[in-house]
């Protein structure tokens, strides 16, 4: 706006303004007067219009009492308008804020507390809302010191879906440290992101008139790979039983009994699996693995034409001492024609 001076913030977004200039010039500014009450405020308000004309018009009268004079002098005496408009501010719901924190990280097959998740709401965080959890491809452990949650869906022992109410107070305690566990030997190396989604309600309990404010939020976690070990499945019953030191597990396997100078054929009951290898990926030189089968008093055949075998150290398919590499694919093919011979008259 030409002609006129601003004092204040140059008329924007300020709760004082004080402008001087024509009438005309001020009555275009008013023409946009706009008024926005403060953020989450609602209830009584009033807007003040005083408006001055500086005594541009008319004259003054000062008398001297020393020579006792009147004199005439301008401008004259400034008159002034007030008026004040009464504004009521209604309420509305705000929806609760929830705030997550960006893209954690953990291992494969490793718990994690998540901090960072905090559940706000200016409306009033005495009140009951209610909460859901959705988790994609892992589960949710709350703690489960904490009292005064109703659930709806799940436990809040190990879920992937959540639905419970308390007040806000029991939920952030709750939410606070929660636990995520990602599925078994699950990463997200060449996937997307793991998703937990959670959304929070506040259940109308501002104004149960008003429609309830709910407000969802997505916390996206990176699930790093590790190194699986390989496991040997072996027909029978196998134990798994607690090393003494280590920390790993000794396997017990059930006893295979034959008649002297028989032979044993496993007939594919004897596989190899591993959670980080794709079987079809026969190309890739990072699925190569090790094998080696040996025994006492036997001859290991493996019978089974397979190429693509690599015999270490100078063995063969036939001996009481086989080392291989190949890929996951061969090595199942080759030990799905494993036969054991005993060593003749051997009991």
């Amino acid at each position: 706006l030409s002609n006129s001076t601003w004092w204040g913030s140059g008329g924007v977004e300020n709760s004082l303004l004080t402008i001087k200039g024509s009438v005309s010039n001020i009555n275009t500014a008013l023409a946009t007067l706009v008024y926005q009450g403060n953020a989450d405020y609602y209830g009584p308000d009033r807007l003040i219009i005083e408006v001055s004309d500086l005594g541009n018009h008319g004259y003054s009268f000062e008398y001297d009492s020393g020579t006792s004079v009147t004199t005439l002098s301008k401008p004259g005496v400034a008159k002034t308008d007030t008026v004040v408009i009464p504004i009521v501010v209604k309420s509305e719901v705000d929806p609760p804020v929830i705030t997550v924190p960006i893209n954690p990280s953990l291992y494969e097959d490793t718990p994690r507390e998540m901090s960072g998740v905090e559940i706000s709401d200016v409306d009033g965080s005495m009140g009951v809302h209610a909460i859901s959890i959705l988790c994609n491809n892992g589960f949710v452990k709350l703690d489960p010191l904490v009292s005064g949650l109703t659930f709806s869906v799940g436990t809040g022992m190990l879920d992937k879906h959540l639905s419970f109410s308390g007040s806000l107070g029991d939920i952030n305690t709750a939410m606070r440290n929660f636990t995520y566990v990602p599925k078994k030997h699950w990463h997200t190396e060449g996937r997307e992101m793991d998703e937990i989604v959670i959304s929070i309600n506040d259940l109308g309990q501002e104004d149960p008139e008003l429609d309830a404010g709910t407000r969802t939020e997505t916390l996206f976690l990176e699930v790093l790979p590790v190194n699986d070990a390989p496991e040997v499945r072996v027909p029978g019953i196998v134990w798994k039983l607690p090393a003494l030191t280590g920390g790993y597990t000794l396997d017990y396997v059930e006893t295979s009994y034959i008649d002297e100078d028989m032979e044993l054929v496993f007939e594919s009951s004897v596989q190899i699996t591993d959670n980080d290898l794709e079987e079809d990926d026969v190309s890739d030189i990072d699925s190569v693995m090790f094998l080696q089968i040996k025994c006492g008093n036997c001859t290991l055949d493996l019978r089974e034409s397979v190429a693509g075998l690599w015999f270490m150290d100078g063995t063969s398919n036939l001996g009481s001492l086989i080392r291989v590499r190949a890929t996951l694919k061969n090595l199942n093919a080759a030990l799905a024609g494993l036969v054991y011979q005993g060593t003749p008259n051997y009991n």
